[in-house]
């Protein structure tokens, strides 16, 4: 049965004009890392729904949406740099990227603990210890989650799966058995820090010893992702800015419903996401002319495939929420209005691998330039949400994405010229 099965994969690969053997060994594995991913989120939201009233759930998704933001000191280009120095052999990386990830955290907490002061001195308790809370775990937290970037670019897709099995399956039951017992924002959100830190960094100290790995290190790589980190600060920003807008404009009970709406879309984009992750070791190790000859072939693919998959959406998403979500039957239409992210999204998902594969080839100025389009986002994100609401958040992450194919486009062409 093998052998017929790889027969049939290496015949289709004229078709495809893949590896069709590395996509369905490895892919296997990240779907299945998916799937875990999935079940997980969709049971917690279960729970959050049917156990947790809109406005608890808002200052919540609030609460996490900002310590997504601070963050962004966390160096995440790292994460992306670490792809490209572990294919060229650089593993010890994954030691010198976490000590760094690690240090710079600490500003994001510098900032978290004056941001809870200024709630405090408002009376605005319930805000201000979940802040501090993040302050405390913010460095841990982000720096040791580099083992799954490590995991990624060593290949090791399987071992992936088991360690978010573990991961998940922890943070699901303890974030069931506190929902039971309480209702307090404090330790619903203590939970998510405490469970997520602990385990991530259990499960890097794991990875750090038990992996074989060696010890050359890529100084100019982590300095590259420093360098990127920095430019990205603005577009950090822009991941979870819409959320903070909207629990300032709205409140608490809308960012639930915009929550839910979006919760759906985010898991199908990231069951997408699966083939350019795949693609990034791929990619990593060809030439810029190679992936030049298959870039067109690769995004008709991709946005023929994106379409498909969010009709399916469109129809199907009503029953979901009908059946698990009936305090949030409101956010069904904005789920069905952001199904054209699905489409937009997977074609951009394989170019982003692109630029992840090459990242430390590409000229420093592009980047300059693509800080604009996180400036220009968020001013018209602002007014958007302030004057449409729910809607104006869809409409500026719908242009966000399309603006993503321009700069892409204009950047690649410009980069190729250079070659």
């Amino acid at each position: 049965m093998k052998k017929i099965i790889y027969k049939i994969l290496k015949k289709s690969e004229k078709i495809t004009g893949t590896d069709n053997i590395y996509l369905a060994k490895s892919g296997f594995w990240l779907g299945l890392n998916n799937f875990f991913q999935m079940i997980s989120v969709f049971a917690i939201s279960v729970i959050f729904a049917n156990l947790l009233d809109p406005a608890t759930y808002g200052q919540y998704k609030y609460l996490v949406s900002l310590f997504g933001i601070l963050s962004v000191f966390s160096l995440p280009a790292i994460n992306m740099t670490l792809i490209q120095s572990v294919a060229r052999g650089y593993e010890g990386n994954l030691e010198k990227s976490f000590w760094e990830k690690l240090k710079w955290s600490c500003l994001g907490s510098l900032i978290a603990i004056i941001l809870g002061f200024y709630y405090f001195w408002k009376g605005n308790f319930s805000l201000a210890l979940p802040v501090f809370l993040a302050a405390m775990f913010l460095p841990v937290f982000q720096a040791s989650n580099i083992y799954v970037t490590f995991l990624n670019a060593q290949k090791l897709f399987k071992d992936q799966v088991k360690y978010t099995l573990i991961n998940r399956t922890i943070f699901v039951v303890g974030i069931i058995l506190v929902l039971f017992l309480t209702r307090n924002i404090f330790w619903i959100f203590f939970t998510y820090l405490f469970l997520n830190s602990l385990t991530n960094f259990s499960l890097y100290y794991w990875v750090k010893n038990k992996i074989k790995h060696n010890q050359k290190i890529d100084s100019q790589s982590i300095n590259y992702g420093k360098h990127l980190s920095f430019l990205g600060l603005v577009g950090g920003l822009t991941s979870y800015l819409d959320k903070i807008l909207i629990f300032h404009y709205l409140g608490a009970a809308p960012l639930a419903i915009f929550s839910f709406a979006l919760s759906p879309i985010t898991q199908t984009r990231g069951i997408l996401n699966n083939l350019p992750i795949l693609a990034v070791p791929k990619l990593a190790q060809k030439s810029i002319p190679e992936i030049e000859t298959t870039i067109k072939k690769r995004f008709w693919q991709t946005l023929i495939l994106g379409t498909i998959i969010a009709v399916f959406y469109v129809l199907l998403i009503p029953y979901l929420f009908y059946i698990f979500y009936p305090k949030y039957i409101a956010s069904i239409y904005y789920s069905q209005i952001m199904a054209i992210l699905i489409v937009l999204s997977l074609p951009l998902f394989y170019l982003s691998s692109i630029v992840q594969a090459k990242i430390t080839l590409y000229p420093k100025k592009w980047f300059y330039i693509s800080i604009s389009r996180s400036i220009i986002f968020i001013l018209y994100l602002v007014p958007l949400v302030k004057f449409f609401g729910i809607m104006g958040a869809i409409i500026a992450q719908i242009i966000s994405s399309i603006i993503g194919y321009l700069y892409f486009y204009i950047g690649w062409k410009w980069f190729l010229k250079k070659e």
